[in-house]
């Protein structure tokens, strides 16, 4: 797997794999990181979620999705992790979104908290 820069559009990224049957992922712009998100939706394969920056700022997205029948679908609605222009560990990006009970959550922030609580929230799917 590799993150290229697209010639065409100097500012937008795409994820390639290098199976034949895994088709790219158009990312956008900047800072890409992918989690393994582990089998989230029940379907038999990982999910993966897409941590990027903004163009400017220090507002992160992220964005997760699942191979369906040949090509990338986005499950859960993107959500912001505002971070303040700090980093954040590999192993908290990893605990951000997960499954209990069979459904999807994640950790969002409270922004009417200074400290940068963490609630979380059932995630909405998007329509397969």
């Amino acid at each position: 797997m590799e993150i290229q820069l697209k010639t065409e559009t100097p500012d937008e990224y795409e994820i390639q794999f290098s199976g034949d049957n895994l088709k790219s992922i158009k990312a956008g712009c900047c800072n890409i990181r992918l989690i393994n998100e582990g089998d989230l939706n029940n379907d038999g394969g990982d999910e993966i979620s897409i941590f990027q920056a903004p163009i400017n700022g220090c507002t992160y997205s992220m964005t997760t999705y699942s191979h369906i029948y040949g090509t990338w679908k986005q499950i859960v609605e993107t959500f912001l992790i505002p971070t303040g222009c700090d980093t954040i560990s590999d192993l908290d990006l990893q605990k951000r979104i997960f499954k209990e009970n069979n459904a999807i959550y994640y950790y969002d922030t409270d922004l009417n908290d200074e400290n940068g609580k963490l609630v979380k929230k059932k995630a909405t799917s998007k329509s397969i």
